[in-house]
């Protein structure tokens, strides 16, 4: 049986900036590499405490893939979560270390039962080296759920681009006209 390999790249103006590879073989399970510009990964350190922590801390589903590898990642002080327009999806960078789809689990936003997409793995720590970070996740995926997964962490990750990484620029300005 051969490794099959699903790719979700998100890409602004011919650069791709976030790729994942999800991959299933009978050898390594179902596994993830991500990759990163280096602005991504630098948008994750500073929003921790410069600290790396060891994702094992959050749950026990990921295992680092390679010999003598370990996986740290950035920590993160407040819950971020944003609705895919997917109905019932909710994307969290919040969870580590957990399954990286839950259909109809609690929200972490208190709004119910739904799925919900784990994208904490883009906090994991070397996503802008050149071959970026590789982990596996313990659990059995289906074809189907794995071709899922490519399509949420695509949409998942411009969205979180779009919404809160992509430079913008807020002009106000105050008129004491008329008063």
């Amino acid at each position: 049986m051969n490794e099959e390999t699903l790719q979700a790249d998100v890409t602004k103006g011919g650069e791709t900036f976030i790729r994942v590879l999800i991959k299933r073989s009978p050898k390594l399970g179902t596994h993830l590499n991500v990759w990163t510009l280096p602005h991504i990964e630098e948008f994750f350190r500073r929003l921790s405490d410069g600290n790396p922590t060891d994702p094992m801390v959050g749950g026990r589903y990921w295992y680092p893939i390679g010999e003598g590898k370990a996986l740290q990642v950035y920590g993160l002080d407040s819950n971020i979560y944003y609705p895919l327009d997917r109905k019932g999806v909710v994307a969290s960078l919040s969870s580590v270390g957990v399954p990286i789809i839950t259909a109809n689990g609690p929200r972490e936003d208190g709004s119910g039962m739904g799925t919900i997409l784990n994208m904490g793995f883009l906090r994991l720590v070397g996503t802008s080296e050149p071959n970026g970070v590789t982990f596996g996740v313990k659990g059995v995926y289906s074809t189907e759920m794995l071709n899922q997964m490519r399509d949420y962490v695509a949409e998942a990750s411009k969205k979180l681009y779009i919404q809160y990484m992509k430079p913008v620029n807020i002009h106000v300005m105050i008129s004491t006209q008329g008063y």
